[in-house]
């Protein structure tokens, strides 16, 4: 709303996961400009593991992606996030 416009190609998502297939889908139809994320998501990842839909030819638009920041921080912290989930 604030953009007035469905397009975000004048924006960055930053992201601890790497995002599934479905907002792969989402964050190309809204045209979003350059994802980040920390830790690659090896069961449910959609743009380097999974269905890479990134890679596809199917999408009209794809956006710039840039990963691996800080990992050993970051997978601490959603190791440890799970762990006290589950206790």
């Amino acid at each position: 709303k604030l953009t007035n416009s469905k397009r975000l190609d004048k924006f960055d998502l930053y992201c601890s996961l790497e995002p599934c297939a479905m907002c792969a889908s989402a964050i190309s139809l809204s045209r979003i400009r350059r994802v980040y994320f920390c830790l690659e998501d090896k069961k449910s990842g959609g743009f380097i593991n999974g269905p890479k839909l990134i890679y596809s030819n199917n999408l009209h638009h794809k956006p710039k992606f840039y990963y691996g920041f800080k990992e050993n921080i970051f997978l601490d912290l959603m190791k440890n996030f799970f762990k006290k989930k589950r206790n």
